[in-house]
């Protein structure tokens, strides 16, 4: 009733509705999570998304959004109780059961004003930036898998070119905004999370080239941590984020390259003794891709996706190195949102055990992939066939460590010394290969549905041989309504 009353406003002139509503199901073949054979078995989970939004004119030059989220979580299936040991929160998007379902989230309740060369806006909204390394409002299309999240800021900004090339649209453009943040990969408010930041960028489309600088300055506290002497841990970041696309003749190279720098007081060791520490991690991603959608009925091309993560050989020193994606920026469909997590949830599980240790590390939340491409390197190559409005696409990734794939665990009680899970050398860095398969059929014209189907192999590597000794299959499914500008 509220879709087909929102479909119903849309009709009155000067407002815009905006919907998209999905179903999605993973099932996914059991996997080993350590050398004492603790296995996973989620067979089959059945999650929803439900965002709608609307845009209105207050004036010629103004305009009200409103939008919310909700029904964003898992309505039916498998769950685990894995990497609850620190908390049902261990997990951004729960694994446990339905928790995520009854959060409402507003994505949009802003004003937004354009005078002459300048644009303002304020209140609650979505920003998604460059690749979505960092910033990403979980509406963009993935490779493979899903965009469950996105960033949410109550946000005032200020963007606008202060003065005009000959051709207006090459113009220099600056940007100017101070948020408190709702939602991202490091923020939930209702689960404890403050975080506050203050951005500015600059951008420039000329010709066949863009490029585009952020940078800011961030502050965070932390939700509780009870294995924590501070109890909520805290954080400054800076970032340095360039993004920038050139076309080449027919190809279009993109990239988006990120340093973070800042301190923070999460890692507590008897190197740091309670002091803060560094942070000073890096991360980049490129794609090179047709430079033009193809609009052909039939259409053959292939394209490319790599990225860089650092990470940490020495991650109880005073600096730290790791650096993370947003979980949103998927690679593959089963190694980094499925494998890892459930492998370094179960290795913190076991290092809170009373007995192995009175008190266990602080921060181990933090030590529990969500999904991300973390203190890693990948490579995929993809192929792609379209008819009319069918896809096929045929993905073969490639993962490395960056750093040690070190066991929190068997670290743990071998005295520090980074140790890798099944007791594998170090060393050993090879993630492992995945083959990716995506079939997606759409239909309809104001109200569009879409139906993806995904399958997903993964061979693991050198870096996981003490625990995988055989593949992981997955099967993911989509069904997807959508109605106005999504």
């Amino acid at each position: 009733m509220l879709i087909l009353g929102l479909l119903s406003i849309a009709l009155a002139e000067g407002v815009e509705v905006s919907g998209d509503v999905r179903l999605t199901t993973d099932t996914v073949s059991p996997f080993v999570l350590d050398e004492l054979g603790t296995t996973v078995d989620r067979p089959f989970v059945l999650r929803s998304r439900v965002i709608l939004g609307m845009r209105t004119a207050v004036s010629s030059n103004t305009h009200l959004l409103l939008g919310v989220e909700g029904l964003s979580g898992q309505i039916a299936g498998a769950t685990t109780d894995i990497g609850t040991s620190i908390g049902d929160d261990v997990f951004r998007v729960s694994r446990t059961g339905p928790e995520d379902l009854w959060q409402v989230w507003p994505r949009a309740l802003a004003i937004q004003h354009k005078k002459g060369r300048l644009n303002t806006s304020v209140g609650v909204q979505t920003f998604h930036w460059g690749l979505g390394m960092l910033s990403n409002d979980g509406l963009q299309s993935t490779t493979f898998g899903e965009a469950n999240q996105g960033n949410i800021y109550l946000r005032g900004a200020l963007a606008g070119a202060p003065v005009l090339a000959e051709n207006p649209e090459q113009s220099i453009r600056l940007f100017f905004a101070t948020d408190w943040i709702l939602r991202d990969d490091n923020v939930s408010v209702y689960d404890g999370d403050t975080a506050y930041q203050v951005i500015t960028g600059v951008m420039q489309q000329r010709n066949t080239t863009y490029w585009s600088f952020l940078s800011g300055a961030r502050y965070q506290k932390d939700r509780e941590d009870i294995y924590h002497p501070d109890g909520r841990t805290t954080g400054w970041v800076v970032p340095f984020d360039f993004h920038g696309k050139q076309v080449l003749g027919p190809m279009a190279f993109e990239l988006e390259a990120v340093q973070l720098m800042g301190r923070t007081n999460r890692i507590y060791s008897e190197q740091t003794r309670g002091e803060t520490s560094k942070l000073q991690a890096t991360g980049f991603m490129f794609q090179l891709a047709p430079a033009e959608k193809p609009e052909d009925e039939f259409a053959v091309w292939a394209s490319g996706i790599g990225g860089f993560a650092s990470g940490d050989n020495n991650p109880t020193d005073g600096v730290a190195r790791e650096f993370s994606m947003h979980s949103n920026a998927n690679a593959g469909l089963l190694l980094f949102d499925e494998i890892i997590p459930m492998i370094s949830a179960n290795a913190v599980d076991r290092i809170t055990d009373p007995g192995l240790s009175a008190q266990p590390p602080a921060s181990l939340r933090y030590a529990v992939n969500q999904g991300t491409v973390s203190g890693s390197a990948y490579l995929q190559l993809l192929g792609h066939v379209q008819y009319k409005r069918t896809k096929a696409k045929l993905g073969y990734l490639y993962a490395h460590r960056t750093a040690a794939l070190a066991d929190p665990y068997t670290t743990g009680i071998s005295g520090g010394y980074p140790v890798g899970f099944g007791g594998v050398d170090v060393d050993n860095r090879s993630l492992g290969h995945e083959i990716d398969l995506r079939l997606r059929a759409g239909f309809g014209q104001q109200m569009r549905y879409v139906l993806v189907g995904e399958g997903g192999y993964f061979i693991p590597g050198s870096a996981l041989s003490g625990v995988l000794d055989s593949p992981v299959w997955g099967v993911h499914s989509r069904l997807q309504i959508q109605w106005g500008a999504f």
